[in-house]
């Protein structure tokens, strides 16, 4: 009987991966190997492929077709392999994943942000200085951003989470920290002034940093694919995180750990998505 059960278990994921063969992915983008390597181990059938310079694995998650994208860091990078991944994938979802700086002294490391909403923090004016009277950031105008979307180039201040991912990644357990809706912002700067973050959460209402979500939001926007931002904390300037105590490993290594999280906690929402693909 064990042995009937087990074929026939066989026979159904075959023919889930083959119903799902076709399908359009899911593209989850992460920036560097240690905020992807964990999730594309988990693909079921990999195939690794070097698509212009980046890295990815496409696979299957329950017998549905995913892509784990590499970018690599910053605007001008996760903008690029947004643009690469949609063209050459034509993603159903796409999902941007990674580690985060938090602008909020109660973020602990290892908490998500969800992001429902995301910003490009790089967008100021200054006023007029002569040489030598030197720049004060606290004198920045923000602006918002130029996005083509509905058809049109408009400026915005944030774009938005599908609404149907972030309900599902909602009710998806972790265990690791806190779970939570937020904003995040995006730009090529890693902020330690603790001023400077005051100051852009006093403007944009945010919640965390990091160098790509806005981006690959904004490419996602353009090409009409509805996307989600989730990511997990793992420095707090507020916090003091230079304290090796206050990190999970010393020296650099200290987001390998959140980041692992973070992708076993992606892992889940993927299956929680596939889910409702498949209804």
């Amino acid at each position: 009987m064990k042995k009937f059960f087990g074929i026939l278990c066989g026979i159904g994921v075959l023919l889930a991966s083959t119903c799902f063969a076709g399908a359009k992915p899911i593209v989850v983008f992460g920036t560097m190997k240690v905020e992807v390597s964990h999730l594309m181990d988990k693909l079921e059938n990999p195939k690794t492929m070097t698509v212009a310079g980046h890295n990815c694995v496409k696979g299957m998650v329950d017998g549905y077709p995913v892509v784990v994208f590499e970018t690599h860091m910053g605007m001008v990078n996760a903008s690029s392999a947004a643009t690469i991944a949609i063209e050459k994938f034509k993603p159903i979802y796409a999902l941007t994943t990674g580690t985060a700086g938090a602008h909020r002294d109660d973020l602990k490391i290892g908490d998500i942000i969800l992001c429902e909403k995301l910003c490009n923090s790089n967008v100021y004016v200054s006023e007029y200085r002569p040489r030598g009277a030197g720049s004060n950031g606290n004198d920045w105008e923000y602006q918002d951003s130029e996005i083509f979307i509905n058809g049109d180039w408009d400026r915005v201040r944030y774009l938005y989470s599908n609404r149907k991912l972030l309900t599902i990644a909602q009710k998806v357990p972790y265990k690791h920290g806190g779970l939570m809706l937020g904003i995040t912002t995006s730009g090529d700067v890693w902020n330690r002034e603790c001023d400077e973050i005051d100051f852009i959460r006093k403007n944009y209402n945010t919640d965390c940093e990091d160098m790509e979500s806005f981006a690959i939001a904004s490419v996602c926007t353009k090409y009409d694919v509805p996307f989600l931002g989730v990511r997990v904390i793992c420095n707090n300037e507020f916090l003091d995180t230079s304290a090796d105590e206050d990190r999970e490993l010393v020296g650099e290594d200290f987001y390998v750990v959140p980041a692992k999280n973070g992708q076993e906690y992606i892992y889940k929402v993927l299956k929680e998505i596939i889910k409702s693909v498949k209804k």
